[in-house]
């Protein structure tokens, strides 16, 4: 229905991560696009060549061809995985590492337009630096990642865990001033490059 396909051998816990990232991003387009939209027809709509699921490295290309270890992109319809963030055990976890992927595949969609105009932005050196200023922070544990699935100061990883924080409308709800303007900002920036209702 969503126009998702699976090649290598997934568990079910893995599939049902899958399933459950599609949907919730494809809800979050569907609230935002409006029209009558369902979550299919706005994932279908976004992702017009659907999006191929791979665990392992078949098909995977450019960066993604070397990768060995959690989740890549390789364009706007390919993700692999190796692993996952709280793999087996942590579904919420995991499926928000699905969302941090499809947020790539999203970013590749539109030529990396999105992460080249993160890069440019007169507020990214803050926005990358203070990433906690508008990501939700992680729990105190090792290498568990519920908002932010890459620790790369980069305008790609930072864009991927903006989309999982759009996607669940989940940012740093801190009363902080600072973190209060820079989550409007980052807000304001991502309605040039994502679906929202005026």
């Amino acid at each position: 229905m969503y126009g998702v396909t699976f090649d290598g051998s997934w568990t079910s816990e893995r599939k049902q991560a899958v399933a459950r990232g599609v949907q919730l991003v494809g809800d979050r387009f569907a609230t935002e696009i409006g029209n009558h939209h369902t979550a299919t027809s706005a994932f279908r709509s976004i992702y017009d060549e659907g999006v191929n699921f791979t665990w392992g490295s078949e098909h995977a290309t450019g960066d993604c061809a070397i990768v060995m270890s959690g989740g890549c992109t390789s364009n706007g319809h390919q993700i692999n995985f190796w692993s996952m963030a709280g793999d087996g055990d942590d579904m919420f976890a995991m499926t928000g590492n699905v969302i941090h992927e499809l947020g790539h595949a999203y970013n590749n969609g539109l030529g990396k337009a999105p992460e080249k105009d993160l890069a440019k932005w007169t507020n990214w050196t803050s926005i990358v630096l203070n990433r906690r200023l508008i990501l939700r922070t992680n729990p105190e544990c090792d290498d568990c990642y519920y908002w932010q699935f890459n620790r790369d100061m980069t305008a790609t990883e930072t864009f991927a865990d903006m989309f999982v924080a759009w996607t669940y409308d989940a940012w740093n709800t801190s009363t902080d001033p600072k973190n209060v303007l820079a989550v409007d900002n980052a807000q304001s920036w991502l309605n040039n490059w994502l679906p929202h209702n005026p």
